[in-house]
């Protein structure tokens, strides 16, 4: 499946039979450069850890009953991901519109949209940009960012009874994850977002974070900031993980191999 993204020289190619996805850069001289997604390098080279886990767990479930609900949990992931596009960009969502789309499992998504709106009224998003492709040539790798803007934080300065909040207006790069906990590769992939923004751009330092929708806490969401010690950390797994990446698949490009797309016997007369 190829679609087009937020730059018109870009195309994103995700292939799920072969479980992998690339973006295609075409140049003004007619060459054509491709970049695997920093999800699938993550997803197919991490070591150990989150994968083992996914394996595990598929293995207490079964195949057939993991398949089904990671694709209900990818399918209420994307809505959350577009709806939020769309409120952010001034538009609404109606109740019923979720409830029509996802019958008994709409409250988890309305869940994931009160969340968003609840953090939406403390924090004031305001964007630069959503949904934007960032494509980075060293190492070489690409990806869709969630968010790119401001963000309205308090911070507090002094103790006690003594404190006072102050309010911080400042750039993030932030994630949406609406999964169950917040996996390491998460935090890698965020941090590899930041890197390929602030390449080019040495006085650019926005924080970085992944809002997590729909977990555990009492108020349903949390905004997990990556900064100090652990971006570094995290910048640097991310790194190290796209470079054997590439040491493992030179001048990788999306599968040549296409299935039909309808399977028939041709008709002897």
């Amino acid at each position: 499946m190829t679609v087009t993204t937020s730059d018109p020289d870009i195309l994103q190619i995700t292939n799920p039979e072969f479980d992998e996805r690339f973006y295609q850069r075409s140049y003004p001289d007619g060459t054509v450069a491709y970049a695997p997604s920093i999800t699938h390098i993550l997803e197919s080279t991490w070591p150990g850890g989150d994968r083992k886990g996914l394996e595990l767990w598929r293995g207490q479930v079964g195949n057939e009953e993991a398949d089904r609900i990671m694709h209900q949990a990818g399918d209420e992931g994307s809505y959350v991901h577009e709806a939020i596009e769309v409120l952010l960009k001034g538009n609404w969502i109606k109740r019923e519109t979720v409830r029509d789309q996802f019958g008994k499992r709409a409250r988890r998504v309305l869940e994931h949209l009160s969340g968003f709106m609840e953090f939406a009224a403390l924090h004031h998003p305001r964007p630069t940009h959503l949904e934007a492709v960032t494509w980075c040539t060293d190492p070489l790798f690409a990806g869709t960012v969630d968010f790119e803007g401001e963000l309205t934080t308090v911070s507090k300065i002094g103790r006690g009874k003594a404190a006072i909040e102050v309010p911080t207006v400042g750039p993030w790069v932030l994630d949406w994850k609406t999964a169950a906990s917040i996996r390491l590769t998460h935090r890698a992939q965020i941090c590899a977002y930041r890197y390929s923004l602030t390449r080019t751009a040495p006085d650019y330092t926005p924080r970085v974070g992944i809002l997590h929708l729909g977990n555990s806490t009492k108020a349903g969401w949390s905004l997990l900031e990556i900064h100090g010690p652990d971006l570094a950390r995290y910048t640097e797994l991310a790194l190290h993980t796209i470079h054997t990446y590439h040491l493992h698949h030179p001048d990788a490009r999306p599968s040549a191999k296409v299935y039909p797309e309808v399977f028939v016997l041709p008709i002897e007369e």
